[in-house]
């Protein structure tokens, strides 16, 4: 079978990487020709870092050299270079190609039809291929940048965050900062950072809504150790629990508001995340009145080094629960933007629906990978390539009834989601206690609950569904897996 993968990042790499042990043919395809780029379009300028080095290596191949707790694009390019070159991926990788289109074949047969253009000399084919995976991720889509009244006639520049090249354009002059996502925030801080001696002009940024931003350091403690282990991932609300997370959520409990998932919780989930909010509160300075302390209980991401000590001082302006009106000449009009309850209905909701966050029923013969973005996005990687690769061979068995679809308004939590796939490939979804012996020992059972999240978690799990999947198909599988 002809199985494309469109993207060469981390999910494409490791679905290309899970199948390169078989004789398919999988050309990766992807629209920037740039190498060092590799679709981590999160820190895709040199400064910008990523979520903490323990979720951003392979399984199989981890770093030789221990980066930094927050690598940055330079020190991550030479790693995903080195495991393409080892696992013979990068021969495979088609670089400065572009996916024009994809359409089902017209010759009756299963499959899809992809239109690629050759970026360098232009030259565009149609193939054909049995098999595509999508795996262009979560932020390698086109710039949605929203029309404002006085765009055309506006003095300055108006860059969408994906076309910023060179991050000292935004440190001269006034500079307005629209959205308190991450690239938003690591913007406005290296916004102000890199302004020179002399320079008087302002950094502001605009967001409707603020969300909790974790620290490195919550009350001198290391987040990792605080947020980022089994026992306090269980405390996450999720769609899928095992059993002891059910009991944690009681969710046989009614629901007394279904837009509060923390409240919905047992005491023991409440008194953790009150907690972890006090903590993360005393630790960032946000007490009751302040602007960027956020009125939901969902929505986290890591904190750029220092905003709130700049946002504190006033260095980075905050105009929160507002949005852009319109631009004219070189002044921008800031409206409150509210909504009557009447006219709620006319909002259409966010995301794309998938089963798993990787497949939808009624698309056949395609896949989509990094749809379920986290702090786990490399040992996801690893685990959705074998998921999919057993959904191909038709070792999944769906329900009877049309499989339900995850809500993209479900927090994707990364743990949770590994022990879903887990069991849906008859892997424990514990980790690391087979890793120790078994239950019986007490240690194995504090490494289960209080060790940090990766992928050197992952390794038992990795050898496990290599063996469920890649054994000889003639011989047959154990089981049939139930999935749903």
């Amino acid at each position: 079978m002809h199985i494309a993968v469109i993207g060469a990042g981390p999910y494409g790499l490791a679905f290309a990487r899970q199948r390169s042990t078989t004789d398919l043919t999988l050309p990766c395809l992807r629209s920037k020709i740039k190498l060092e780029v590799f679709g981590i379009q999160l820190i895709r300028l040199p400064n910008f870092r990523s979520n903490t080095y323990q979720s951003y290596y392979f399984a199989e191949f981890p770093h030789v050299r221990r980066p930094p707790a927050h690598p940055t694009k330079q020190q991550l390019q030479p790693y995903f270079a080195a495991y393409a070159e080892r696992y013979g991926v990068m021969k495979r990788i088609r670089f400065g190609h572009t996916v024009l289109s994809i359409e089902e074949r017209g010759d009756g047969e299963r499959g899809w039809g992809l239109v690629v253009r050759d970026d360098r000399t232009g030259h565009v084919s149609r193939e054909t291929f049995g098999y595509v995976v999508n795996a262009q991720g979560s932020f390698s889509s086109c710039p949605n940048v929203p029309y404002v009244e006085g765009r055309d006639s506006f003095q300055g520049k108006v860059l969408h965050s994906s076309e910023v090249k060179d991050e000292t354009i935004l440190s001269t002059g006034n500079v307005v900062l629209l959205g308190f996502g991450r690239s938003g925030l690591d913007f406005s801080v290296r916004s102000v950072k890199n302004r020179k001696a002399g320079d008087h002009g302002e950094t502001h940024l605009v967001a409707r809504t603020p969300r909790w931003l974790i620290p490195q350091y919550i009350l001198g403690i290391h987040a990792d150790y605080l947020l980022y282990n089994r026992m306090s991932t269980a405390m996450m609300t999720a769609w899928f629990h095992l059993g002891f997370e059910k009991l944690i959520h009681g969710e046989d409990k009614p629901k007394s508001d279904e837009c509060d998932p923390v409240g919905n919780t047992s005491f023991v989930a409440r008194a953790f995340w009150g907690f972890i909010q006090f903590a993360v509160r005393v630790s960032c300075g946000l007490w009751k009145g302040n602007p960027l302390l956020p009125k939901h209980q969902v929505q986290i991401a890591m904190e750029p080094a220092g905003f709130y000590s700049l946002a504190r001082k006033n260095k980075i302006k905050t105009h929160i629960g507002v949005s852009i009106a319109k631009l004219q000449d070189r002044q921008v009009f800031l409206t409150d933007g509210l909504l009557p309850k009447s006219k709620e209905y006319l909002l259409e909701k966010d995301g794309i629906y998938l089963y798993r966050h990787l497949v939808h029923p009624d698309l056949k013969d395609m896949a989509f990978m990094g749809k379920n973005h986290s702090l786990l996005s490399i040992p996801i990687a690893e685990l959705t390539a074998h998921w999919i690769t057993a959904n191909l061979r038709e070792e999944l068995q769906y329900p009877p009834e049309k499989p339900s679809l995850n809500p993209s308004k479900l927090f994707a939590n990364g743990s949770q989601y590994l022990d879903e796939l887990c069991v849906d490939l008859g892997v424990t979804p514990f980790r690391k206690i087979k890793r120790v012996g078994g239950w019986w020992n007490p240690f194995g059972l504090l490494f289960e609950a209080f060790g940090a999240c990766g992928p050197r978690i992952m390794s038992f799990q990795w050898f496990a569904v290599s063996w469920l999947l890649l054994r000889n198909p003639e011989e047959g599988l154990e089981r049939t897996v139930i999935i749903g």
